[in-house]
């Protein structure tokens, strides 16, 4: 059984971001968890978190939620994540970890420097269903279905509440189809079950607070906190990458 100290420290840092802000729990979680697992039990595991997290926090966040908005993700991202879920098994640990410091980092800059310099036009968004596609690819590899949403949200300038909606219908409805199609493909190992069994009730209880946090943020508050986050998280996965 690995270190248990830091399969629930992955879970609490993202069970508290994903409740906070609907996204983030692979960003968060791998940041931690790929110190001493491999890709193979890492991504299966966050993307059965992500589900529990996200179920418990639906009924504060069912308001948020605009299927209009969600539908176009969410047929790209059925299209993606199968793709993703192949790319799984042979990806290296090092490739794996590059993969998401280098999406953390794409991320971090389009946030600082879009902000009141940069936004798309109403018409990009029939782009949705490609930036949802990316989601999916994301997601069926590492459970990072929220990176290219929030990006895409953010230069769309979506308030606070259209985005929360979005990342929280969006990131369960990937992570559920993730989740069918590693069962599928023989990734749901009684390993991983163990780790599950540690991780799922650590990340609901981190959600339940992480989404009472958001209810009380503004919108410059909810920009500040994910970019700090997101900061730290990429950090820690540099680091991992020379040790």
């Amino acid at each position: 059984m690995p270190d248990i100290a830091l399969l629930i420290l992955g879970a609490v840092l993202g069970g508290l971001v994903n409740g906070l802000s609907g996204f983030g729990y692979a960003i968060m979680a791998l940041g931690v968890w790929l110190f001493f697992l491999p890709p193979a039990l890492a991504g299966p595991l966050v993307v059965m978190s992500i589900i529990a997290s996200n179920l418990q926090a639906m009924p504060r966040v069912w308001r948020h939620i605009n299927l209009r908005h969600t539908a176009p993700f969410v047929l790209g991202g059925v299209l993606g994540v199968p793709i993703g879920v192949a790319l799984l098994g042979v990806v290296s640990v090092l490739a794996f970890k590059v993969f998401v410091a280098v999406a953390i980092l794409v991320f971090l800059a389009t946030m600082l420097i879009s902000g009141k310099h940069i936004a798309l036009p109403a018409a990009a968004a029939r782009f949705n269903p490609a930036i949802g596609l990316i989601g999916g690819v994301m997601g069926g590899l590492a459970g990072l279905v929220g990176v290219a949403p929030i990006i895409w949200a953010t230069l769309l300038r979506w308030d606070k509440a259209t985005k929360r909606g979005l990342f929280q219908s969006y990131n369960l409805s990937m992570s559920v189809l993730t989740f069918f199609i590693l069962l599928w493909s023989g990734f749901i190992t009684v390993e991983l079950l163990r780790l599950a069994a540690i991780s799922l009730p650590v990340s609901v209880l981190a959600g339940w607070v992480g989404v009472r946090i958001f209810e009380r943020l503004g919108e410059a508050q909810f920009q500040g906190v994910i970019m700090a986050i997101l900061g730290a998280s990429g950090l820690s996965i540099l680091l991992s990458l020379f040790i």
